[in-house]
């Protein structure tokens, strides 16, 4: 038995031209990140957690072996929380290119994965233990070079828009202060601190409430500390000062969400 799921529309030609002019010229892959916002059905948190694990991970840790994929990752959001949550947990799946998400499950047998019985009954399952809220598609700008990597057990989630015209003064700050800055942190706590920032390429920007989601990510709580590397914070002091007072002027801040790693596949 083989599932066939629609392909996913090519949301905005500038992210395509974009990515095929950075392969042209020698650049990594231009990777894109799809968040997928899940409310269970009340009181069947347990159950949807099971069925996460049991039926979607081993199909997208297929996707990771055939390339399809570089991750899969379910959070649940710690902060904030209550029982007017509009999601609680947050599926993430990293794609290696602009292109694979048009037929993001090509060749994968959902009954070879799952087995015949499993594979017929996971599409009433999976409706009966959440609801989609709704989907975001991001493009990465900008990361350390672990981010695809790392575990990334924490994450600390900034929603952002930026203001009329000052897009390019935003990512500007991004490229020449948060990326380098991260990218030490990164190499000083052994690759277990990790960073990325995204533009949001789907909903279009004019249609919705932030325009950029950029990713804290670390291996514990503990390791959000912002004093941890004093020679960091020495190093980068001078430019932060500058970066700090420049960017509320090119962006307003929407939100901040705090989310820990429930569960995700191996990494190739």
């Amino acid at each position: 038995m083989k599932i066939k799921y629609a392909s996913v529309a090519l949301f905005a030609i500038a992210s395509f031209v974009a990515s095929a002019v950075a392969q042209a010229a020698g650049s990594p892959p231009v990777h894109y990140i799809t968040l997928e916002y899940q409310k269970p059905t009340p009181g069947k948190n347990a159950a949807y957690v099971k069925m996460e694990r049991e039926l979607w991970k081993p199909i997208h840790q297929a996707r990771v072996k055939a390339g399809n994929i570089v991750s899969w990752k379910l959070y649940v959001v710690s902060y904030p929380n209550g029982q007017n949550q509009e999601y609680e947990y947050i599926t993430v799946t990293e794609y290696p290119s602009w292109a694979a998400l048009e037929q993001p499950y090509a060749g994968i047998e959902f009954s070879a994965v799952l087995g015949e019985e499993k594979a017929k009954g996971m599409r009433g399952k999976t409706g009966a233990a959440r609801k989609l809220v709704r989907r975001d598609t991001l493009r990465m700008a900008y990361a350390t070079s672990n981010f695809s990597q790392s575990e990334n057990k924490v994450l600390s989630v900034h929603y952002l828009k930026t203001l009329p015209g000052r897009a390019e003064d935003f990512m500007n700050g991004q490229r020449d202060y948060y990326l380098p800055m991260n990218s030490d942190v990164a190499k000083a706590s052994g690759g277990a601190s990790a960073w990325a920032a995204t533009v949001v390429r789907y909903p279009d920007h004019a249609d919705a409430l932030y325009s950029h989601v950029s990713f804290n990510a670390h291996s514990s709580l503990s390791g959000m500390e912002s004093n941890r590397f004093p020679e960091i914070q020495k190093k980068w002091e001078s430019k932060f000062k500058e970066v700090s007072s420049q960017q509320p002027a090119t962006r307003t801040r929407i939100r901040n969400e705090l989310w820990r790693l429930v569960d995700q596949t191996e990494t190739k």
